[in-house]
């Protein structure tokens, strides 16, 4: 359809003018969840000294709520253990959707360890390496990741004993 005439456009939102509002068209650039609610748009077309208005059905915009990124409060830290004991590495991450976790070892995941803590009953010397954990916050569709700062497990073979100072020349 057509209008003879000169259209002008008035946007609201729900009810209330949106200020320099003023085009055919209404954009957003990044959308805010203050954005959301009931969108209508008021046209007005003048001839010849007679003006008639129209007013849009309301469109309602519904903005979801991104997730942010997950933010670690516990990271895992490093350890040095003997062959055969117990360790367990910890990571506890915060965010505003649903978390969860992936560890890995030396980058490449680790199937199956999706808790905050990665337990060793018996450590053997394979398990030694660098160990961190991804986290993942999910919500409304959308994810969001981070990664944990890393912490190298070190693995001393049973019945080994290390060296942590050098002999020292003594003349007598």
């Amino acid at each position: 359809a057509a209008a003879n005439g000169t259209l002008s456009y008035q946007w609201k939102k729900d009810g209330q003018d949106l200020s320099g509002k003023t085009t055919a068209t209404l954009g957003f650039g990044a959308v805010a969840l203050s954005d959301a609610g009931s969108y209508t748009v008021v046209v007005t077309n003048t001839l010849n000294g007679t003006t008639a208005t129209a007013t849009s059905s309301a469109a309602t915009l519904t903005v979801n709520e991104a997730p942010t990124a997950p933010v670690f409060t516990t990271s895992p830290l490093p350890q040095t253990v003997t062959e055969g004991a117990s360790v367990t590495l910890t990571a506890l991450a915060t965010g505003n959707g649903t978390l969860s976790y992936q560890w890995q070892k030396g980058g490449a995941n680790l199937p199956g360890k999706t808790d905050p803590t990665l337990a060793f009953s018996s450590v053997a010397l394979s398990d030694a390496g660098t160990y961190t954990v991804v986290a993942t916050n999910a919500k409304n569709g959308a994810t969001r990741t981070a990664a944990s700062s890393a912490a190298v497990l070190t693995v001393n073979a049973s019945g080994s004993f290390a060296i942590t100072v050098d002999p020292q020349p003594a003349t007598v």
